[in-house]
């Protein structure tokens, strides 16, 4: 931030513990110890040095701050945006209440130990789950916000719940009732392997999608035969299965497998190998957004069940 030849700051650091005669030099007792040293002017004479102690809050904004007021910069803290949902009163009901939704809610305090742990494992499970459209990570500052905390039954910090799609439709039930407390290891695994088993996502520690993810069943069969010999008959079959599918998100997944096939058989077997490549290059690649990589990714998982490879032979 202050690293630019224009603001002719330094900001340093030194391990006053192996450097102790430095440490002794700027009257360090304690640690950790900040210190303001000026610029010496060219008239100045004297101490090389004119160090003052830093006694402000120590917290970024603060330490930004008084830098700005000795220098006369005005440098502004870099918020990196965050895939968690900072909840207030004014917009809680309407991301909690939403009915096509999972929600995971944490309820924090910021001067709470424990909630400061968790916070940058919270903060990358909400970008574990930020391609899913049906997955909100959210979190309540329970203490500004105490009635929010009271509605959920919150008596201690960090609390965290789970609240299922429509569970606070119309405010019929009570919020204490309908959120589930999550009483699981407070690490980025058991969070993930909580949502992934209550949302039915299949998501992995690196929000990406398991391999297993779209793939349904049933189509087995039907997939590994069009892969190994693409023709109008093997096509008909996989259709037929597709339209026997009863689940709703089979029912999705079935229609990626449907299109799929009629690209193979249009264009060869070669095409499954040309289009997964096509694909992994657009997963790596940081233009494409989050909930845009979920739908290729459940379409490169897809396609590798109609490679007729040995592992997936239904007959092996």
């Amino acid at each position: 931030m202050f690293k630019d030849a224009r603001s002719q700051v330094l900001i340093a650091k030194v391990d006053a513990d192996a450097e102790k005669d430095l440490g002794k030099k700027f009257d360090v007792t304690g640690f950790p110890t900040l210190k303001w040293i000026a610029k010496k002017s060219e008239a100045s004479t004297g101490a090389d040095f004119d160090a003052k102690d830093y006694e402000g809050e120590r917290s970024a904004e603060a330490l930004i701050d008084f830098v700005n007021g000795k220098t006369g910069l005005n440098r502004k803290l870099k918020v990196l945006p965050s895939a968690v949902h900072a909840l207030t009163p004014e917009t809680f009901d309407t991301v909690v209440s939403n009915d096509a939704a999972f929600k995971l809610l944490e309820f924090y305090a910021p001067w709470c130990g424990h909630c400061k742990s968790l916070a940058p494992i919270y903060e990358q499970l909400g970008g574990v789950f930020s391609g899913e459209s049906k997955v909100v990570i959210a979190k309540i500052d329970a203490d500004k916000h105490r009635s929010l905390g009271e509605r959920f039954g919150v008596e201690g910090f960090p609390t965290i719940k789970f609240v299922l799609p429509g569970a606070l439709k119309g405010g019929a039930v009570k919020p204490e009732v309908a959120a589930e407390p999550y009483n699981g290891a407070r690490d980025l695994a058991g969070l993930v392997s909580f949502v992934n088993e209550k949302a039915g996502t299949h998501r992995d520690e690196k929000g990406g999608l398991k391999a297993t993810a779209g793939l349904v069943e049933s189509l087995k069969d039907e997939a590994f035969a069009l892969g190994k010999s693409p023709s109008a008959a093997t096509l008909a079959s996989l259709k037929s299965a597709v339209a026997g599918l009863t689940e709703e998100e089979e029912k999705g997944f079935g229609q990626m497998y449907a299109k799929l096939g009629e690209k193979i058989v249009e264009k060869g077997a070669s095409y499954i190998a040309k289009e997964t490549a096509r694909l992994t290059g657009m997963l790596v690649s940081e233009e494409v957004k989050p909930e845009k990589k979920t739908e290729l990714s459940y379409k490169r998982n897809i396609l590798a069940a109609f490679n007729p490879t040995p592992d997936n032979d239904p007959e092996l």
